[in-house]
């Protein structure tokens, strides 16, 4: 674990020193007890073995004043939004997201409400 400011969570995951995993997570400000998964990603070959709801578990944990947790993702990232609703996530909405290509097309997101 590195960096816990407050309001403010980056969790670097290290298997024997290797990098394996990340995760980067805050309280929103503008919405009062919310707290924001802005990252998670977990090398494609450590998944499956509990490191991504591992992360999960911890940003509920240490995010203090938080009754709820959002996430946003591409709409096309099935596997993502699997695991998210396996770990208790509901699909709150479809929009054009602020996630952008390098051409400049926004990319088709989909927004995940977790309530704690």
């Amino acid at each position: 674990i590195e960096n816990i400011e407050g309001s403010m969570i980056r969790v670097i995951v290290r298997v024997s020193g290797k990098i394996v995993g990340t995760s980067h997570a805050n309280i929103l400000k503008d919405a009062e007890g919310a707290g924001y998964v802005k990252t998670l990603y977990i090398d494609p070959e450590y998944q499956r073995r509990g490191i991504g709801s591992a992360l999960l578990s911890y940003i509920k944990t240490h995010l203090h004043g938080i009754h709820q947790i959002m996430l946003e993702t591409a709409v096309y990232n099935k596997k993502g939004i699997d695991f998210y609703v396996k770990n208790g996530f509901l699909v709150d909405k479809e929009f054009q997201g602020s996630f952008k290509l390098t051409e400049g097309k926004s990319i088709p997101t989909v927004r995940l409400l977790l309530n704690i």
